[in-house]
């Protein structure tokens, strides 16, 4: 089954209209949203299975693990078999224990374009190896979407790319300007080129967009006159935070989830999504009815399954996103790999089917594609008999505009006799006293009792820049 996005790099010749190609790969994306999502999924599972084949015949690290694991490849005949025999394996298993020559398809490494890395903000590190088809192949897939929720091909677009550890945006749809994460570079860049164009696209993780919005503001530089939208990622956002910051830009605030070693983005959120998360965030009864045990509200992304199989298994007590690379020209690729989120995988329909349980069937998005519902890494400590959850923080930190303006948003949940929660102010004055209060009151509502709070001014115990990810939790 062809999913529709596969057809893009093929039906974009260089004589073809900007405007054409727009048109055709909007029809591709609808295309893909509608279909019916028991053939999508049946044509996945054979799509994986074909991977585990292809993976365990040409990658020699993963013929090793298998042989440790005391799996013979010709069991695995149907995806039950796949579910139950092939063994999930983790960033160290592989890329600690192996060269990377060894977890490439027949050894071709020298086929490679672009190597990359991950953060590291694990303690290992992770690659990505990519060749020039594959390239090619992502750029196509990068401009469909950004034409489809920015219609870039029909605007004038900057695209400023202000995320860490050199990572790159292919794409021929926009001007991109490849800052990294240097908050003056970025505002000069606005400053100089926003007006020459219709819109701008920043790409940059959460904390970082925040820190850019308020300088802006601060030396009044008004972003929503240059109608600037930003894709964050990298770690887990708040609604609250999405209404906090998008007035700020002027345009939309739109979640891409990655994984380095995976993919540049593997799932997105939607305006429908959103819409959905808001009133979860709003309404903690409603989201007891649509997810049940939840904490908190989690992103709600779709993707698309022509790329990867991914699963939800039961891990350590909780659902642990793993997947399976289907790409089967892909040089390093990767079966059952757990990438240490927690996440639940819905198929197609599944959520418009769980809000409409729970009498909210308005809320249902129209897209048909498979789900998933993502909770960040799990990290928490106990605080007064409850655990108390770094996403919920965030829930309850940017709930206040008054609030949310005088703090950075880096903050460190610390586990013991008495467990805290230090904020990190933009000055050296606390938040007054009201505010503190109504923070309290907000961490109540989702569930964090007991929590000593203390504020701290900028730079105190907390790493300044944006290059190195935040660590929540002590």
């Amino acid at each position: 089954m062809e999913f529709g996005l596969g057809q893009l790099q093929r039906t974009r010749p260089k004589a073809i209209g900007r405007r054409l190609w727009s048109a055709l790969a909007r029809r591709a994306i609808a295309r893909a949203e509608a279909l019916d999502p028991e053939s999508v999924a049946r044509a996945t599972e054979a799509r994986a299975l074909a991977s585990f084949r292809r993976t365990a015949s040409a990658v020699p690290a993963y013929r090793a693990l298998l042989r440790e694991s005391a799996v013979d490849p010709r069991q695995i005949v149907a995806i039950g078999d796949f579910h139950r025999l092939v063994p999930v394996v983790t960033k160290q298993r592989l890329f600690d224990a192996q060269r990377l020559a060894a977890l490439v398809a027949n050894g071709r490494i020298g086929d490679g374009s672009l190597v990359f890395t991950s953060s590291g903000y694990s303690g290992s590190f992770s690659f990505g190896l990519e060749t020039a088809r594959q390239t090619s192949a992502l750029t196509e897939r990068i401009d469909a979407l950004l034409d489809y929720y920015f219609r870039v091909c029909s605007k004038r677009t900057l695209l400023v790319n202000a995320l860490p550890g050199a990572v790159r945006i292919p794409t021929r749809a926009a001007l991109v300007a490849e800052l990294g994460p240097r908050p003056e570079a970025v505002l000069r860049v606005l400053e100089c080129l926003g007006s020459d164009h219709e819109q701008i696209v920043l790409v940059a993780e959460p904390l970082l967009a925040k820190e850019l919005a308020e300088q802006a503001r601060e030396r009044g530089l008004d972003l929503a006159a240059f109608r600037v939208s930003a894709i964050v990622g990298g770690e887990f956002v708040a609604d609250s935070f999405r209404r906090y910051l998008a007035p700020l830009l002027g345009g939309e605030l739109f979640t891409s989830f990655g994984i380095s070693e995976l993919g540049l983005s593997l799932a997105h959120d939607t305006a429908e999504l959103r819409r959905a998360v808001s009133a979860l965030d709003r309404d903690l009864e409603l989201l007891t009815r649509v997810f049940a045990g939840a904490p908190f509200p989690p992103s709600l992304l779709q993707y698309y399954p022509d790329q990867y199989y991914l699963e939800t298994p039961e891990l350590d007590g909780r659902r642990s996103l793993v997947a399976t690379t289907l790409d089967p020209g892909r040089l390093l690729p990767l079966v059952r790999y757990r990438s240490g989120d927690w996440a639940e995988a819905l198929r197609g329909g599944e959520l418009a089917e769980r809000l409409s349980r729970a009498g909210r069937s308005e809320l249902a998005p129209a897209s048909r594609l498979p789900m998933l519902a993502v909770y960040g890494r799990g990290g928490s400590i106990e605080a007064a008999g409850a655990r108390a959850y770094p996403e919920q923080i965030k829930a309850a930190l940017f709930e206040q505009a008054e609030l949310a303006r005088l703090v950075t948003g880096r903050f460190r949940l610390e586990a013991g006799e008495r467990p805290r929660v230090r904020v990190e102010c933009r000055s050296a004055e606390p938040p007054e006293a009201r505010l503190a209060a109504r923070f309290r009151s907000e961490l109540e509502r989702r569930g964090v009792p007991g929590l000593t709070l203390a504020w701290v001014p900028r730079g105190a115990g907390f790493a300044e820049g944006f290059e190195r990810k935040q660590r929540y939790l002590e």
